[in-house]
């Protein structure tokens, strides 16, 4: 037969137990940050890597057409595969929030829209979407960025590139043709 439990070991019991809580919302806070850190290091490394595409299409300034194609797959390669780890993360990110907080609104989706005659669920699906908007605001400025980024090292290489090429030289003169 089991000895009953005095007041004392409850206590100890709840001290324990209140303490593995702490210490697992520590590592899970811990896992944010890191993820977050990995979200920035994401976006400086593709950053990085479209600069390197615009410095080596700024080095052979005479592109030919296939060298132009190749640099703006790279800068869209580059844009799309941190795009992907970066939206990764935040899943990760998610996930790791609720795990945190189970009831925080932000994160928890709806299942179905069923709109009644005076639109209240409507109402309430789009403050839901708004505060989930809100805390993705981080993710929407990176994506941002990082597309924006590549668009403008497709232009570069196709048309600033392109116009700093010298003109075709004429063999003969204006007055050749003429006369």
């Amino acid at each position: 037969m089991a000895k009953p439990r005095t007041k004392a070991d409850e206590v100890a019991f709840k001290a324990a137990r209140s303490a593995d809580k702490v210490a697992l919302k520590t590592s899970l806070l811990e896992e944010l940050r890191f993820a977050k850190r990995q979200q920035m290091a994401v976006v400086t490394s593709a950053m990085a890597l479209l600069g390197a595409i615009l410095a080596i299409g700024n080095l052979l300034k005479p592109l030919s057409r296939w060298e132009k194609w190749v640099g703006m797959g790279g800068a869209m390669v580059v844009a799309l595969v941190g795009s992907g780890f970066i939206w990764s993360l935040e899943n990760h990110l998610k996930r790791t929030r609720l795990r945190i907080d189970p009831d925080d609104p932000r994160y928890l989706k709806r299942t179905r829209l069923r709109i009644d005659p005076l639109g209240r669920r409507l109402c309430a699906m789009w403050v839901s979407l708004r505060r989930r908007l809100w805390a993705m605001w981080v993710l929407i400025i990176m994506l941002s960025m990082l597309f924006v980024s590549a668009g403008i090292v497709c232009y570069v290489l196709v048309m600033r590139l392109a116009a700093r090429e010298p003109p075709p030289q004429i063999p003969f003169s204006l007055d050749d043709m003429l006369y």
